[in-house]
């Protein structure tokens, strides 16, 4: 799974919020903190952000910056929510790829199926390698 810690930052930047950084490479204690706290949560719960509203910072954030961050982070967490829904899995043997969103029809594996839900006897259908070594390729 990807986090877009950056990406939120890069657009945080760009909507005109000065302070994300205390120097070039850690999160500025108050509005930095919190959007990578809003982009972890959304990332890892899929959950909304709407409702969180935490006010506890080590460093104050203005009105006009606050109400910038919920937006921003909805926004790239939602790209990235369907980016990571795109993984695809190669044979580690052969390079054949398992893309869930065609499944594998040939073998009576749905449109849709994720790799999890395969069963644990699945193998590659051109060289028969077993399923414990695919590994997992994000593709956009």
């Amino acid at each position: 799974m990807v986090i877009p810690s950056g990406e939120v930052f890069y657009y945080l930047l760009d909507a005109g919020i000065e302070k994300v950084h205390r120097d070039t490479f850690h999160a500025s204690l108050g509005l930095g903190r919190y959007a990578l706290g809003l982009t972890w949560y959304a990332m890892l719960t899929g959950n909304d952000i709407d409702e969180i509203n935490f006010t506890d910072w080590d460093e104050p954030i203005g009105e006009e910056a606050f109400k910038k961050i919920h937006p921003v982070v909805k926004r790239i967490c939602k790209s990235y929510r369907t980016f990571n829904k795109t993984r695809k899995f190669a044979c580690a043997a052969c390079g054949w790829m398992y893309d869930r969103d065609t499944g594998a029809p040939h073998m009576d594996i749905a449109p849709g199926t994720k790799f999890e839900d395969l069963p644990d006897e699945f193998a590659c259908p051109q060289c028969g390698t077993p399923k414990i070594a695919f590994a997992e390729k994000d593709v956009k």
